[in-house]
């Protein structure tokens, strides 16, 4: 897109003072697309089912479309096929909604083969129910300048769409099934799963980058990361595996949640969970999205003993505000730390945290006879993290920290070969 093309307006349709102006989180989800905001208009009135907003605010926009020069208007709400055919015909400039605009940024962004997919089937589901409103039309004998074709034309194409909707999602599950059987060995292998997670922004990625070394790609916009990132880590002689997952994001519609967010199945079966949160956002702020990110966890069935909260970008604010985070969700959080993943401020204090944290470990005792198999030794010790080792006469003594599912997979292996285990 060239800078004219880029030039958008946003609008949102409030029904009641009640609801929240969302106007902040589309300019924020527009600039990631790539858009330039240029202005916003919210108009709070009942619907209007012809145009989502009342007729004389279609007219304003049109005026403000001829002397801003906007090529796209993105409307938060969610518009309906008629809506939109109506909108275009009378704005005649590019019509898109939040639905859509997220879709564009995914697209962008999706690397894997199944993040791909999952956005085409995103796709594929909207485009749907606009065929499906197509015909309920045309059954009804008002099709009020939908485009040319009739209703057996779109009923064919609905089949069309169902018949690759199908395919996709066949393809999701074998894709979901390996994914499975990955992350069931990694578990039986003794391999802790730590996942980053949080509202989009907050630094996960940065701080996934920090820790593993890595260099993932960092914007500091909204689903900088759309496809889960995994890294093998060393901490503090435990091996763990280290994944960042995607963002959280209230305004994200039901349907998208339903489609893409596979990846919270994975953050469900995570070890730990590291709940990134931007301590330099307003305190409102810090409440709202902290609330929508435990929200989502507590909806997959994770655990608040498994969340530990990580307050990032201290370097933005001042010790009079971390006190009042600390003190304001020392109740709801039983582990707290405060970083700046940008100027690399607290991680070794994560870093024993996250120690400290990760669950399912045994303290053992091996008493090992000299002759046994060095390739099993080393198989042992993989995953496994050592605390001493002593020499005797005929046997030498190895003290480890070992994961409870590596240690029962492992033990009749070391006994076989003459070993003898004692509990610590």
């Amino acid at each position: 897109m060239n800078n004219a093309e880029k030039r958008v307006l946003l609008v949102q349709r409030i029904s009641d003072k009640n609801e929240k102006n969302y106007l902040k989180e589309l300019r924020e989800l527009a600039k990631s697309a790539g858009y330039i905001p240029i202005k916003s208009i919210v108009q709070k009135k009942p619907i209007d089912v012809r145009y989502l907003i009342g007729v004389g605010k279609v007219k304003e926009i049109r005026k403000l479309i001829e002397k801003y020069n906007i090529h796209t208007v993105i409307f938060f709400n969610e518009l309906t096929a008629s809506q939109y055919l109506n909108l275009s015909k009378i704005l005649k400039v590019r019509i898109i909604d939040r639905f859509q605009l997220l879709l564009e940024i995914f697209s962008n962004r999706a690397g894997s083969k199944e993040a791909k997919l999952q956005i085409e089937l995103a796709k594929l589901k909207r485009e749907l129910s606009y065929v499906k409103e197509k015909i309920h039309f045309l059954k009804i004998g008002e099709a009020p300048g939908f485009l040319s074709g009739g209703r057996y034309e779109y009923e064919t194409y609905a089949q069309h769409i169902k018949r690759r909707i199908s395919k996709i999602e066949k393809k999701l599950k074998h894709i979901r099934e390996k994914k499975d059987i990955i992350h069931q060995q990694l578990l039986e292998n003794g391999l802790t799963i730590v996942t980053l997670t949080g509202y989009t922004g907050a630094g996960k990625t940065t701080l996934f980058n920090i820790l593993t070394k890595s260099n993932g790609y960092v914007d500091g916009r909204p689903f900088a990361t759309i496809s889960t990132l995994l890294r093998r880590k060393d901490l503090r002689g435990k091996k763990i595996i280290l994944t960042d997952s995607i963002g959280f994001m209230e305004i994200i519609p039901p349907a998208l949640i339903d489609s893409f967010y596979t990846t919270l199945e994975e953050i469900a079966i995570s070890d730990l969970l590291l709940l990134v949160i931007d301590v330099s956002d307003p305190l409102l702020e810090i409440s709202r999205k902290i609330n929508t990110s435990i929200h989502t966890l507590c909806r997959i069935g994770v655990p608040m003993e498994k969340i530990l909260a990580v307050f990032n970008k201290i370097d933005l604010v001042d010790n009079e505000r971390i006190h009042i985070v600390r003190n304001q969700y020392s109740k709801i959080f039983k582990n707290m730390v405060f970083i700046s993943a940008r100027k690399n401020i607290g991680i070794k204090k994560l870093e024993d945290v996250i120690d400290k944290m990760l669950p399912g470990f045994l303290s053992i005792s091996m008493r090992l006879p000299l002759s046994f198999p060095q390739n099993i030794f080393s198989k042992v010790l993989s995953n496994a993290k050592v605390r001493g080792i002593k020499s005797q006469r005929d046997f030498f003594i190895v003290d480890l920290e070992i994961k409870e599912r590596w240690f029962h997979r492992i033990r009749p292996i070391i006994t076989n070969y003459g070993g003898i285990i004692d509990e610590v």
